[in-house]
């Protein structure tokens, strides 16, 4: 079943676990963090004997080099997605094998909470997890999920790190490429610029009442403020140019932090 834009790997063999009470600790901890991504759900997990599945598991490597293989049963999917959409946390008795848009999003989700899990039994400093390739052979542990009816599997395979697979560290000098390369992009980003000559506000009950011919004075300032948005970012005085008018900046803020937008706000 083709549920997620990850690559996928067929699982290996079950593995014997170095330490039994492990599977009770990765129920506790994922039906904690299924509880965060499910609120107001009474939600029960409970470690069960590792079972073949069809599912295809989805594949991640952290960046210290741990493998974690996750298979997640469809119906949990649709039930978080109907929860999101507003309905009750539970799943059709039968159902297709392919999963909706936002049944992908829902397993996503939960693939992610399966992780925050890993990461609770196994920390890492700053581990990030990214698609994996190849089959993850490793311990197997298998969480039973129920909520009323339904009643749903998530399996996941765990493989200890490897000397030679751990993700190296960015370093300062590719830092510094990618910080460029951002701002350069940021700096490519087309934003509206507007120069604010006048702004009035009128009661509601006048401005419905408006029409063709009506005239109402307004106020034409010499010092004018151009903002992206709703931010000041200058100040300019109105000046003749030729036949048209013209703007010229005489106050500028080339990093308008908070303080600085702040500051314009106050300008009259």
């Amino acid at each position: 079943m083709n549920a997620m834009t990850f690559p996928f790997d067929a699982t290996g063999a079950p593995a014997t676990d170095p330490a039994p009470d492990r599977a009770g600790k990765i129920a506790a901890r994922l039906g904690a963090a299924l509880a965060k991504i499910a609120p107001g759900v009474e939600l029960a997990t409970r470690s069960t004997t590792a079972h073949a599945s069809e599912d295809v598991p989805v594949a991640m490597l952290r960046s210290d080099g741990l493998r974690c293989a996750v298979t997640v049963a469809p119906q949990l999917a649709e039930a978080l997605a109907s929860l999101s959409l507003g309905g009750s946390f539970a799943a059709e008795a039968t159902r297709p094998d392919t999963l909706s848009p936002s049944e992908r999003r829902a397993q996503r989700t939960l693939v992610s909470a399966c992780l925050d899990a890993v990461d609770s039994l196994w920390p890492a400093d700053a581990a990030l997890w990214q698609p994996a390739s190849g089959a993850v052979t490793g311990t197997e542990y298998s969480v039973e999920v129920s909520a009323g009816a339904l009643i749903a599997p998530i399996t996941l395979v765990i493989a200890a790190a490897a000397a030679d697979t751990a993700q190296p560290a960015a370093t300062p000098r590719a830092e510094i490429a990618w910080s460029r390369g951002m701002r350069a992009l940021l700096g490519a980003t087309g934003l509206p610029l507007r120069a604010v000559l006048h702004e009035r506000q009128m009661p509601l009950a006048q401005a419905v009442q408006l029409a063709p011919g009506d005239v109402f004075p307004i106020e034409a300032p010499r010092d004018v403020q151009l903002r992206i948005g709703t931010h000041p970012i200058a100040r300019g005085t109105v000046a003749p140019l030729g036949d048209d008018g013209a703007l010229l900046v005489t106050i500028t803020s080339r990093r308008p932090d908070p303080a600085t937008l702040a500051s314009l706000e106050e300008l009259p």
